[in-house]
C-alpha cells in the first residue's frame, strides 16, 4: 500500500519526538546516579556537622568514646573540678555516608548534677576545650554526676552517657592556739569571740560549729561556748592563784570543705585591777509622781588598767545598785535594790560585783524627790436668798498615778445667806492615798445670793358710782272735797291722808341709804362680812 508523502513526513517526526523524550531521561537518569557514586565516594560535602538525615537516610546512634572513667583522688583545693582529667576532650564516633569511621570532637554540651546529698545544679554549658577547664564544673566537696549531649543538629545520636565522680573534704585545718587572760577571781566571767580570734577563712563550705571538747579546772569552774556564734564563756574560782593555768580545747565541726578541726585556748590569771566609777550625776528636779525615780542620769561605767594592755579597759556592769534614805513621812527606806517612789531624800550607791574584772570603792549619789503640788478646789454656786443652800462641790488638782482622795473634803458656807450678796464656800479636812508625798492646799469658793423678788402690788377697788334713786313720786293731794261725814266731822280722815303721805316718803329714803356702801365698808378687811 502506497503511502502519500505527508503522511510519511508525520511519522517521521512523531519517532523523533519519542526518541528525543527517551534519550533526556535516560541522561537526567545516567547523572544522578554519577552523583550519587561521587558522593559516597568523596563522603558528605557539607563536614562533620552537617545532619546526617539526607536523601532519606536516618541518624545512627553512636557512643561517647572519651572521656569513659571519671577522675578519681580528688580533693577540695578551693578550684573548678571537672570530674575527669583535663587532657581528655569529648569524643564520640560515628559512620559516615562513604562508610568509614568519622570522629565528632564539637561542639559538647555539659550539665553537672549533685548527687548523694549534694546540692548542685547549674544549667548545662557547652564544654571547654582541650587540657581546658569546663566553666561550671564543681568547686566543693561533694558528689557529683557529669552528662554529656551534642547539638540536634550532629550526624548521629549520642547514646545516654554519664560520669559520676567525688570531691574529698580537705584536711582538717592547721589552727594556732589562742590565749584567754582570766582574772582570779571567784565568779569572774568573760567571754571571747573565737570566730573573730581564729580569724577562719571564707570557703569553709557552712559551718563551722563549735563545742567544748575538754577543760582543766585549776582556775576554772565552767567553760562552754555557743554552737553557732563560736563566743567562748569562762567562768573563774578564787583562790586559784595568778601563776595557776587551765588548756580549753575547742572543736570545728560540720565544715563543708574541711575535715573536723580542733583549737587550743590556753587561759591565765591576773589580780584584780583598781577601777574608778564614773559615768553617771545626781538628776536634780525631781517631784513625786507616783512612780520609782533611780535619782541619777547616765549609764554607770568602770574604767581599769590592766598590765598587759597598754590602753585602759571598762567595764560597763551589771553593777550593784543599793538605795537607802527617808520617806517623806519619817519612816526608813532601805536597803534595797528598788528605786524609791515616794518624797523623800536617797542615797544611791554603785558597787562592782563579785565577778567584775576589777575592784575598787562604790560611788555614792544623793538625791531628793520633792513632794508633789496637791490643791483642793471649792466650786462657786449661787442662790436665792431666803432658800435652802444648795449642794456644795469640789475638784481636785495634782493626784499622781494611782492616789485617789480617801476622805472628802468639808464645805462650808461663811456669810448670810437671808439677803443679796456673797458669802464665801470654805472647804478643808480632805485626805489622800500617800498624803505625806503631797503639799496640799486649799482654795475657796463663792456663793452668790440673789434679792428674792417682790411680789407684784394690788390695785385697791375704786367704788363703782351708783345710780341716784328716782325718788319716789310724792302723790298729788287728792282734791279736797268737801263734803259732810254723815256725822258732819272732817278731821279724822285728813290725819289719815297726811300719815300715809308720810309713811311712803319714810320707806323712800330708807330703800336709798341701803343700796348705797358706806365709805367704811370699802376699806375694811374683805375676809369679814
Amino acid at each position: 500500500m502506497n503511502l502519500s508523502n505527508d503522511t510519511f513526513d508525520f511519522a517521521i517526526r512523531k519517532r523523533v519526538k519519542t526518541i528525543r523524550r527517551v534519550a533526556t531521561r535516560s541522561l537526567a537518569l545516567v547523572l544522578v546516579c554519577i552523583l550519587a557514586v561521587a558522593n559516597i565516594a568523596a563522603g558528605p560535602l557539607w563536614g562533620d556537622s552537617a545532619s546526617a538525615d539526607v536523601s532519606g537516610f536516618s541518624k545512627e546512634s553512636s557512643e561517647l568514646t572519651s572521656p569513659v572513667v571519671a577522675a578519681t583522688g580528688l580533693v577540695y583545693n578551693g578550684t573548678r573540678q571537672q570530674g575527669y582529667p583535663n587532657d581528655v576532650y569529648p569524643t564520640a564516633r560515628y559512620t559516615g555516608n562513604g562508610g568509614n569511621l568519622e570522629e565528632y570532637h564539637s561542639p559538647f554540651y555539659v550539665k553537672y548534677t549533685g548527687i548523694n546529698g549534694t546540692e548542685y545544679d547549674p544549667l548545662k554549658t557547652l564544654s571547654a576545650g582541650y587540657q581546658e577547664i569546663n566553666d561550671n564544673a564543681p568547686t566543693n566537696a561533694g558528689s557529683y554526676q557529669v552528662v554529656f549531649t551534642v547539638p540536634d543538629d550532629a550526624p548521629f545520636i549520642l547514646l545516654p552517657n554519664s560520669l559520676e565522680f567525688s570531691i574529698a573534704k580537705a584536711p582538717a585545718l592547721t589552727l594556732s592556739p589562742l590565749s584567754a587572760p582570766m582574772i582570779d577571781a571567784a565568779g569572774y566571767q568573760r567571754e571571747f569571740d573565737l570566730a573573730s580570734m581564729l580569724n577562719l577563712r571564707s570557703d569553709l563550705g557552712g559551718g563551722p560549729a563549735y563545742s567544748v571538747t575538754t577543760h582543766t579546772a585549776n582556775g576554772l569552774t565552767a567553760a562552754s561556748i555557743d554552737p553557732k556564734t563560736g563566743t567562748l564563756t569562762l567562768t573563774s574560782k578564787d583562790g586559784a592563784g595568778l601563776s595557776t593555768s587551765d588548756t580549753v580545747t575547742v572543736a570545728l565541726t560540720k565544715m563543708g570543705n574541711f575535715e573536723d578541726s580542733t583549737v587550743q585556748v590556753n587561759v591565765g590569771y591576773t589580780a584584780k585591777p583598781d577601777a574608778m566609777i564614773g559615768g553617771i550625776q545626781v538628776a536634780t528636779g525631781l517631784v513625786y509622781d507616783g512612780e520609782p525615780q533611780q535619782g541619777y542620769i547616765g549609764t554607770p561605767q568602770a574604767t581599769y588598767q590592766v598590765p598587759a594592755n597598754t590602753s585602759p579597759n571598762t567595764y560597763d556592769g551589771p553593777f550593784t545598785v543599793t538605795y537607802t534614805g527617808t520617806d517623806a513621812d519619817g519612816s526608813t527606806y532601805g536597803p534595797t535594790a528598788q528605786a524609791p517612789t515616794a518624797a523623800g531624800i536617797y542615797r544611791a550607791t554603785f558597787a562592782l560585783p563579785q565577778n567584775a574584772p576589777c575592784t575598787g570603792q562604790p560611788a555614792v549619789l544623793d538625791f531628793a524627790i520633792d513632794k508633789a503640788s496637791l490643791v483642793f478646789h471649792a466650786e462657786n454656786a449661787s442662790m436665792t436668798a431666803g432658800d435652802a443652800v444648795p449642794k456644795l462641790g469640789y475638784n481636785v488638782s495634782g493626784l499622781q498615778g494611782s492616789d485617789r482622795v480617801t476622805r472628802e473634803p468639808l464645805l462650808t458656807v461663811v456669810g448670810d445667806t437671808a439677803s443679796a450678796g456673797s458669802c464665801t464656800i470654805a472647804i478643808s479636812g480632805a485626805a489622800v492615798d500617800n498624803q505625806a508625798c503631797y503639799n496640799v492646799s486649799y482654795a475657796s469658793g463663792t456663793l452668790t445670793v440673789s434679792a428674792a423678788p417682790q411680789p407684784e402690788p394690788k390695785l385697791e377697788s375704786q367704788p363703782q358710782p351708783q345710780p341716784e334713786p328716782a325718788p319716789e313720786p310724792k302723790p298729788e293731794p287728792a282734791p279736797e272735797t268737801k263734803t259732810l261725814a254723815s256725822t258732819g266731822d272732817t278731821t279724822l280722815p285728813r290725819l289719815l291722808a297726811l300719815s300715809t303721805g308720810l309713811a311712803a316718803l319714810i320707806a323712800g329714803a330708807s330703800f336709798a341709804l341701803s343700796k348705797r356702801p358706806s365709805r367704811q365698808r370699802l376699806h375694811s378687811d374683805p375676809k369679814q362680812k
